[in-house]
């Protein structure tokens, strides 16, 4: 066993040069490769989008009456009939939405939609629409930037026509929209090249010094 050791140890010493060249090499194409690849930019926040609109019915004047459309907004019909609306029709990419998508199936897809939306009721007619992406969730921010006002005003579109089927008269009118977006964090990237620099050297002389030892040992055995 001494023998093995002070056989490792004098190979080590005499391949220091290319033990270390290696580390410097894995280093230098490790920090190309994320100079490279990396934008060294990074989105915080959530993704949001909210309508405020105002539904009126004829059947509403009732002060001491108040008609719930929030739950007729959740139901799993109206949630489905937006589905065949926009997936089915492929109006909109809901791989872009959500990146897990097509893990999804059946009632999993009302229920991401119905996660994302809400209703909120300011009464005397006010309702607050809102579809919200959270910061951890895989989306394609670009995507909703350029696609949420029409997604989420289809959506109401399509809630008017489901509340239409037991209330007539009932209109929904959108009186403002607002979209707050994630924002883009600029990484150091002097700091995450060195420390990128450092790990790819660690690793090169790793390597390199176990692929060392495993031929000198077998030529040992020899």
């Amino acid at each position: 066993m001494d023998k093995h050791l002070v056989l490792l140890k004098r190979t080590f010493i005499e391949k220091i040069g290319i033990i270390l060249l290696v580390g410097v090499l894995c280093s230098v194409t490790l920090v190309f490769e994320k100079n490279r690849s990396s934008n060294f930019m990074v989105e915080t926040g959530d993704f949001c989008i909210t309508c405020l609109t105002k539904i009126t019915d004829a059947e509403d004047m009732n002060p001491n009456f108040e008609f719930n459309y929030g739950q007729i907004i959740g139901t799993n019909s109206n949630m489905n009939d937006f589905l065949e609306v926009t997936e089915g029709n492929n109006k909109f990419d809901y791989n872009k939405l959500y990146g897990n998508w097509k893990t999804l199936a059946g009632l999993k897809k009302a229920n991401w939609l119905r996660g994302h939306f809400r209703t909120y009721n300011a009464h005397g007619g006010a309702w607050e629409f809102s579809f919200l992406v959270k910061e951890n969730e895989p989306k394609d921010v670009a995507y909703l930037n350029k696609n949420a006002s029409e997604f989420m005003r289809t959506f109401i579109d399509q809630s008017e026509k489901t509340i239409k089927l037991v209330r007539p008269n009932a209109k929904i009118e959108i009186l403002k929209e607002t979209i707050i977006s994630p924002e883009n964090k600029v990484l150091p990237k002097k700091r995450i090249l060195i420390k990128y620099g450092i790990i790819g050297f660690v690793l090169g002389i790793i390597i390199a010094t176990m692929v060392l030892f495993v031929r000198t040992l077998g030529k040992n055995r020899e």
